[in-house]
């Protein structure tokens, strides 16, 4: 079983989004998904799974997908640290400067942990001074060892998008996503 963690110390950089979008597409290619929500704060997760079809509990389960609270507690470390050799931590991260600078210090924490992870370039919209600025931060990341991936999510759906599954009829974010995950899943 693979164990897909989403995490990041700072709250709003799309953790709760993906986790729902990840869950929301492998249930929809057949595949069974045990679902963990790890942030008390805002359990958005937990709604969105109560709402749709997944049955978050599944025998025999062929991933587990985890949100996690945005911030950096000895819960968070312990919870990352666990599972290392069938896991991914993806690490969402938009372009703001707030977003880059602490995303950076945690991508450093997580290297000292020796955990698998990858930082996802989020909320990145389809205009050229958009994707040029995420194309800029990716390659800052890879300057300095943060493993990061090639491809960027268009923007972060709401909740209710994903739970009706209109996400997975966006092709721009489907293929986005399709892609990072065979980079996270190693096909």
């Amino acid at each position: 079983m693979k164990h897909i963690k989403l995490a990041n110390v700072k709250g709003g950089t799309g953790k709760t989004s993906i986790a729902c979008s990840i869950a929301e597409y492998l249930h929809a290619i057949g595949k069974k998904i045990e679902c963990h929500d790890y942030d008390n704060v805002a359990s958005h997760f937990k709604m969105f799974i109560d709402e749709s079809a997944i049955d978050p509990r599944p025998a025999n389960p062929d991933f587990t997908i985890t949100d996690t609270i945005g911030a950096l507690t000895n819960d968070l470390l312990d919870l990352l640290s666990t599972d290392v050799e069938d896991s991914i931590i993806i690490v969402p991260c938009s372009c703001s400067d707030s977003d880059i600078n602490t995303t950076l210090k945690f991508a450093r924490n997580l290297k000292r942990l020796r955990v698998n992870f990858i930082v996802v370039i989020n909320k990145v919209s389809g205009l050229s001074h958009s994707v040029a600025k995420a194309v800029k931060v990716r390659e800052q990341f890879r300057s300095i060892d943060i493993p990061v991936s090639d491809y960027f999510l268009p923007y972060t759906p709401s909740i209710e998008n994903i739970a009706s599954g209109s996400i997975l009829r966006n092709n721009g974010f489907k293929h986005a996503l399709e892609a990072i995950l065979l980079e996270v899943t190693n096909g």
